[in-house]
C-alpha cells in the first residue's frame, strides 16, 4: 500500500523503475543471445584441445547459456579418437562456471551430470594409455574450490552390451580437501564415504567408509608417490578383520603388494602378491591363514593355509593358475581323520552371467591328501555352474573326468549357520579304479571299471551312503580272499580276474557299512555284508559258492567232492566278529557244512572246525576300510 502510495506521488521515479529493469533484462538478454552464439565456436575449439592433448572426441547435441553462469549440455559423448563405443555418455551436463573463462582449461566450479553411463573397460584401457598426459593436464586446472555430482549413473563392467550397475557420485573439492559419498548398485546396501587432503605429491586418507547392509569397510592411510600405505577394519557378517596394515608399491611396469596382514576373527592372515600394469588381469600372490586353534574337534580341525594364485588375460578370457595347502590338527580316532591336503589347478576360467549365476571352467586338478597314507585323485575338464538364487544358499552343478570316466553331481550349501551345512547327490561311469589306488575304498592293486551313485552331507559330521559296481575286475588280495584260499588251499582265490563286485555302502561318525556285497567270477559267488563300528568292531556274514574247477585244483576241495556229491553247488558261509585287527572266523551252519557232518564222526567235526577256525595271520593284517 504504501509502495503504491509511494508510485502514485512520484510517476516519474515508477516509470524510471521500469526502464531500469526493462533495460536491465534487454542487457542480460542481449547477453545470453551473445554467449549462446559464441558457445558453440568455444566448445568446438575445446573439444580439439582435448583432441589433440588427450585424444579425446568429444561430441554433443546442443549447448546453451542460462544466467547468471551456467552452460548445459545435452547427449554429451566422449569418447577415445580410435574407437566408436563412448566410454562415458551423459543425457545432461549443467556446469557452474567461473567468470572469465578461457580455452586453456575449463573453468568450472562444479557439474551435474545427469543419466550417465561409463564404460569400466574402455576407461581403464584409456587411463593405462594416456595416465601420463591426462595426469599432466589436470594440473592445469583451477585449484578453487569445485564438485561434480552424476546423478542415475550406470557402470558397464565389460562393454556396452553387458548389465550395468546403477551408481550415484557427490564429489567435492574445497582447496587440497575432498570428499565424495554415493552408492552402487543398491543406495540402501552399498553407500561409500570419502574424506581426504591433497598435497603436491601425496593424498591423505583421513576416511574411506564402505556399508552394505550388516557389512562394513573402514579405512584410513596414505598415497605418497607410488607408496600406499593403509590401515582398517572390516566387519563381513560373522567375520571380524581387524589390525589391518598394507604396503603397495606401484612401480613403472608393476603394482606390487609388499606386504598385508589382518586378523580374521583372531586368526593372523598375510599375503603379497603383484600384478602387471602393461598386461590386465596379469596378477601373482601368496596368502598364508594360520589358525589359533590348538585342539581338533569335529566342527573345525582347520589349523593353517597356504594359498597361491597367479592369472593372466588373454583375447577370450581370464585364466587362473593355481595351489593351495590345507593342514588339519590330527587326530586318528576321528571317523575321517585328516593330516593335510593339496590342491593345485590349472587354467581356471569364470564368467558371471548374471548376478546370481557363475560359469567356472578347470582344465586340470590334482588333489591329494595325507589320511595318514597318502591318497592322489586327478580331474580333467572341471565344470561348475554356481546358482545364488536365495541369500545363504547356493546350488553348483559339477562335471568332469576322472581317470577316463566321468563324474556328474550337484552340492547345495547353506551358509546361514557355522559349520556350512553341505548336501550333494554324484555318479561316477567309467572310472578306471587301477588309477584311482587308494582313493574310494580299498582299491590299490586293483583293475576294473567303477560306477557309483552316492548321497552325502556334511554339517558336524559327514555321511557317505550309495551304490558301487565293479566290472572287469581284477582283484589282487582282496581283504579275506588270501586267507580263505590258505585255507582251503586254493591259490587262485588270491587272484580274482574279469570278475564283477556290487554293493550298497554307507558310511558314517559311527559305523562304515557295506551290504548286499557280492563279488561273481567264472569260478566263484561270494555274497553277504560288511559292519564296522566306531569301536573298530566287526559283524559280517559271508556266503560262498566255490565251481567245480576250483574245487577240484584243491586238495580240501576234492575231499569235499569225495563226501558231498555236487559239493560245488552248495553254499560255504561264515562269519566274522570281533575287533577288525584281529577279527574271529566262525564256519556257520549252511547246507554245506550240514552235508559233510553227515558223513564224518562228531570229533571229526570238532577238529575240522578247530583247524577252520584258527585263521593264518593274513587275517590279522587290519584291511584298512
Amino acid at each position: 500500500m504504501l509502495t503504491a502510495n509511494y508510485f502514485q506521488r512520484s510517476p516519474s521515479k515508477w516509470k524510471l523503475a521500469i526502464i531500469f529493469i526493462l533495460v536491465i533484462s534487454a542487457m542480460i538478454t542481449a547477453f545470453s543471445f551473445s554467449i549462446n552464439r559464441y558457445l558453440p565456436k568455444y566448445a568446438l575449439a575445446f573439444c580439439d584441445i582435448l583432441n589433440q592433448q588427450l585424444a579425446l572426441k568429444v561430441s554433443f547435441s546442443s549447448i546453451h547459456y542460462r544466467f547468471p553462469i551456467y552452460l548445459i549440455l545435452k547427449n554429451v559423448k566422449v569418447c577415445v579418437n580410435s574407437e566408436n563405443a563412448p566410454m562415458l555418455a551423459a543425457h545432461r551436463i549443467v556446469m557452474s562456471l567461473s567468470i572469465p573463462f578461457s580455452a586453456s582449461g575449463p573453468s568450472f566450479n562444479n557439474a551435474v551430470l545427469d543419466h550417465t553411463t561409463m564404460d569400466l573397460e574402455s576407461l581403464k584401457n584409456y587411463w593405462r594409455k594416456y595416465r601420463t598426459p591426462l595426469s599432466a593436464w589436470t594440473h592445469t586446472l583451477p585449484r578453487e574450490n569445485s564438485g561434480i555430482i552424476i546423478h542415475n549413473g550406470e557402470l558397464y563392467l565389460k562393454g556396452l552390451d553387458s548389465k550395468p550397475f546403477p551408481f550415484e557420485v557427490d564429489f567435492s573439492r574445497k582447496q587440497d580437501h575432498v570428499s565424495a559419498q554415493g552408492f552402487w548398485i543398491n543406495k540402501d546396501k552399498f553407500n561409500f564415504q570419502l574424506y581426504g587432503d591433497l598435497a603436491q605429491t601425496s593424498f591423505n586418507l583421513s576416511k574411506l567408509f564402505i556399508e552394505g547392509g550388516p557389512s562394513s569397510i573402514n579405512l584410513w592411510g596414505k598415497w605418497q608417490e607410488n607408496t600406499i600405505d593403509w590401515k582398517g577394519f572390516i566387519l563381513y557378517k560373522q567375520f571380524y578383520i581387524l589390525d589391518i596394515h598394507g604396503h603397495l608399491n606401484i612401480a613403472d611396469t608393476d603394482i606390487v603388494l609388499k606386504s598385508l596382514s589382518f586378523s580374521v576373527n583372531g586368526n593372523d592372515m598375510t599375503a603379497q602378491g603383484s600384478c602387471s600394469k602393461l598386461k590386465l588381469f596379469s596378477c601373482e600372490g601368496d596368502m598364508t591363514l594360520a589358525r589359533q586353534k590348538q585342539h581338533p574337534s569335529y566342527d573345525d580341525p582347520l589349523k593353517k593355509i597356504s594359498l597361491h594364485l597367479s592369472s593372466q588375460n588373454t583375447p577370450k578370457d581370464i585364466l587362473f593358475n593355481g595351489q593351495a595347502d590345507l593342514y588339519f590338527l590330527f587326530d586318528p580316532h576321528y571317523p575321517w581323520p585328516l593330516k593335510s591336503m593339496h590342491v593345485n589347478f590349472k587354467n581356471l576360467k569364470t564368467r558371471l552371467l548374471n548376478t546370481n549365476f557363475l560359469k567356472l571352467k578347470i582344465d586340470h586338478i590334482d588333489a591329494s591328501w595325507m589320511s595318514p597314507d597318502e591318497h592322489k585323485i586327478p580331474v580333467e575338464n572341471l565344470l561348475a555352474s554356481v546358482h545364488l538364487d536365495q541369500p545363504h544358499n547356493a546350488i553348483i552343478g559339477l562335471s568332469a573326468r576322472m581317470y577316463q570316466g566321468r563324474y556328474r553331481g550337484r552340492v547345495f550349501i547353506d551358509t546361514a549357520t557355522t559349520p556350512w551345512i553341505i548336501k550333494g547327490q554324484g555318479k561316477i561311469d567309467g572310472t578306471d579304479i587301477s588309477r584311482l589306488g587308494r582313493t574310494f575304498f580299498v582299491l590299490e592293486q586293483y583293475r576294473g571299471i567303477l560306477n557309483s551313485r552316492f548321497d552325502f552331507q556334511s554339517s558336524k559330521s559327514i555321511q557317505l551312503n550309495g551304490t558301487m559296481v565293479i566290472r572287469h575286475g581284477d582283484f589282487n588280495d582282496l581283504h579275506f580272499l588270501p586267507w580263505l584260499a590258505n585255507l582251503l588251499q586254493m591259490p587262485a582265490l588270491g587272484h580274482l580276474q574279469n570278475a564283477e563286485l556290487s554293493c550298497r555302502f554307507k558310511i558314517d561318525e559311527d559305523s562304515k557299512n557295506l551290504d548286499d556285497f557280492k563279488l561273481h567270477t567264472d569260478d566263484l559267488d561270494l555274497s553277504g555284508f560288511f559292519y564296522l563300528d566306531a569301536q573298530d568292531l566287526v559283524s559280517s556274514r559271508i556266503s560262498v559258492r566255490f565251481s567245480k574247477t576250483l574245487l577240484g585244483q584243491s586238495p580240501i576241495g576234492r575231499n569235499l567232492m569225495g563226501l558231498v556229491r555236487e559239493a560245488w553247488a552248495l553254499p560255504f558261509e561264515f562269519k566274522l566278529s570281533g575287533n577288525i585287527y584281529k577279527m574271529n572266523f566262525q564256519w556257520d551252519k549252511s547246507p554245506l557244512k550240514d552235508k559233510v557232518r553227515q558223513h564224518i564222526f562228531p570229533f571229526m567235526e570238532k577238529i575240522i572246525d578247530q583247524q577252520v577256525e584258527s585263521p593264518p595271520s593274513v587275517i590279522n593284517e587290519r584291511p584298512g576300510f
